[in-house]
């Protein structure tokens, strides 16, 4: 998401600008843009990058400052750039994240940007996520998706049907923990410090219908054979 940090006026619009290009011809705008991002992939970067090329040629007159911070890195350097020679625009998280942003009044309400056509027609279903208080904090430019994993054979045990809403998924979720079961997990920074988490934990489970790279089916039946080592080792103990 893109934020205004409270610091000029220009940057509620220049916002919508980048994300949109609207405003194009006689409503030119000049002066200092600055924009600190956290899209340091390849991909992305070429992403914003071209769309501020984009909006540079429609407003020859206004610099726009692009200052690309490695995302990890901007998990930390936010706090203090946002306080202390902050920039107009930074991209950041949407909603529980910016709450603490928002409370400190490091963001500026964008909320007269939510009223326009293009926001109302096209970005209705992202709204949610960037309201707090009843206003807005902050416009979509990216997306992604997120994948919920879960066992076919359990779920053709228990007789489950993938969910199609929230209240499917939750009433999912109440059958598999009534079974006396907890094979729903949610993944993510794990694999940060161990990229073979998800293998290694079905491994530990005991469950061998997790497909191991081929490279890596030896350190599979070692995985597996370790496993049941230090099971039977602990049940000794015990």
């Amino acid at each position: 998401m893109l934020f205004n940090v409270k610091k000029t006026v220009v940057a509620a619009t220049t916002s919508t600008l980048l994300a949109t290009g609207a405003f194009a011809g006689s409503h030119a705008l000049s002066g200092d843009l600055v924009i600190f991002s956290d899209m340091s992939n390849p991909a992305p970067r070429a992403v914003m990058e071209g769309m501020i090329d984009r909006f540079g040629a429609m407003h020859p007159n206004l610099n726009i400052d692009l200052t690309v911070i490695d995302r990890e890195n901007m998990k930390t350097q936010i706090l203090n750039f946002t306080s202390a020679n902050a920039p107009d625009l930074t991209n950041w998280y949407a909603a529980n994240r910016m709450i603490p942003f928002v409370d400190a009044g490091l963001f500026e309400d964008v909320s007269d940007l939510w009223a326009e056509d293009e926001f109302v027609n096209n970005l209705a279903s992202t709204k949610g996520a960037l309201t707090l208080d009843g206003k807005q904090w902050g416009i979509p430019y990216t997306y992604y998706q997120w994948g919920v994993y879960y066992r076919e054979d359990i779920f053709k045990e228990l007789g489950l049907t993938e969910p199609t809403t929230w209240a499917e998924e939750k009433a999912n979720c109440g059958k598999i923990v009534a079974s006396g079961r907890a094979d729903l997990v949610a993944l993510a920074r794990p694999h940060l410090a161990d990229p073979y988490f998800t293998l290694r934990a079905a491994a530990e489970a005991g469950f061998d219908g997790k497909a191991w790279p081929l490279p890596y089916q030896a350190g599979g039946d070692q995985a597996r054979a370790t496993t049941e080592k230090q099971q039977a080792d602990l049940a000794s103990l015990r």
